[in-house]
């Protein structure tokens, strides 16, 4: 007698395969169709954010012009509705966002109110501008985007509170020295190898007397290091180099900065006291308070001499401390810096604003609570 056997497994294995494909295919397109809506986000993101940027500067232009600070905000709401109206950005209507404009007397916003006739800065904000949806609305009402800029004048001429370090320039007629945003360069050199010539470790001489003992000299460098130096530099100026490594003074000024020394009483530590990070990380840790930041004279060293030398300024750059100095002759590692196109440098004894004048133009600067800006 033959048994009939049915397969009732086969049909059911078939059917999950159905059902897992289908899945499968459902989370393909939704993540597809999210791609599309986030690129779009910030394909408009970035539009906005050209017309925010051109809208600080327009109300900077303002400002430098002596105007008041309605007819800024009037000009900066101006240049947003002109962008919106342009080819190319008719989904970014200006009309459903929030606009915010505000005014300082510092570029990273910590300052105080705008004075008429001197620096001021525009901080323009775009938020919660809405855009169309084509499958986020599935998972939300709207889609929004945003952006913000700060704009105003640039440094000018002068530098105050300046670091006696010098550092050679890479490319005399580049504003920056030929330095480049987040490279590491060599501020003091342990070894007498510098372009600066024989004798020299890239230490400057500001106001020294040269009638005074060793130990007074020793001092003044070491105050001046530590942040006591008070005068200016622009470019065209002279520096004038102080030959000889004096390897213990520079170690006992510049890394006050670094919590070290006996002349704590007199000069604070940075926050932030960890070696080897990068400036980002820096700017990234709540304790940091600036003292990392130095201003440091960029000469021409095409003549260079032997010992004590002449140099022209051609710029003054911010750079951020990256190490400590050595203690003694046994410390071979150089003193070093990661250049920044830009800064607030906070030097002095009672860690005074730099102060700036002289030629200047009116540009972009980071906006100090937005790190997309």
């Amino acid at each position: 007698m033959k048994t009939l056997r049915v397969f009732r497994g086969t049909h059911k294995e078939q059917g999950l395969v159905v059902v897992i494909v289908t899945i499968a295919m459902l989370v393909i397109l939704g993540v597809s169709a999210l791609a599309i809506d986030i690129n779009h986000a910030y394909m408009n993101r970035t539009k906005l954010q050209n017309g925010v940027d051109a809208a600080a500067l327009a109300a900077a232009v303002i400002l430098d012009q002596n105007g008041t600070e309605a007819e800024a905000e009037t000009a900066a709401n101006q240049a947003l509705t002109k962008m919106s109206g342009s080819d190319g950005n008719a989904e970014l209507d200006v009309t459903t966002a929030d606009i915010s404009v505000t005014f300082n007397d510092s570029s990273d916003f910590s300052g105080g109110a705008c004075v008429l006739g001197g620096d001021c800065y525009v901080r323009v904000v775009a938020s919660n501008l809405d855009l169309n949806s084509y499958f986020m609305q599935m998972f939300s009402d709207t889609k929004q985007v945003g952006a913000s800029a700060v704009a105003g004048p640039s440094a000018g001429g002068n530098t105050c509170n300046v670091v006696p370090i010098a550092i050679c320039a890479e490319d005399i007629g580049s504003d920056t020295g030929g330095f480049n945003d987040g490279k590491t360069y060599d501020l003091k050199l342990t070894s007498n190898n510098s372009p600066m010539g024989s004798g020299n470790f890239q230490l400057l001489d500001f106001d020294v007397d040269e009638t005074e003992s060793q130990d007074k000299k020793d001092s003044h460098i070491r105050n001046q290091l530590a942040g006591s130096y008070m005068g200016c530099v622009g470019v065209g100026d002279v520096v004038t180099t102080n030959p000889g490594g004096k390897v213990g003074p520079v170690a006992q000024g510049l890394n006050t900065r670094f919590g070290e020394g006996k002349l704590l009483s007199d000069y604070d530590s940075d926050g932030e006291v960890e070696e080897g990070i990068t400036h980002d990380d820096y700017l990234a840790s709540d304790a940091h308070n600036g003292r990392r930041e130095l201003a440091v004279p960029i000469v021409d060293c095409t003549a260079a001499g032997t010992g004590k030398t002449d140099f022209d300024v051609v710029a003054v750059g911010c750079f951020f401390l990256v190490n400590k100095a050595p203690k003694d002759n046994s410390g071979k590692e150089n003193i070093q810096g990661e250049f920044m196109e830009e800064c607030t440098v906070q030097n002095s004894r009672n860690n005074g604003l730099s102060t700036r004048a002289g030629p200047y133009r009116i540009v972009l600067y980071k906006d100090p609570f937005n790190e997309d800006s």
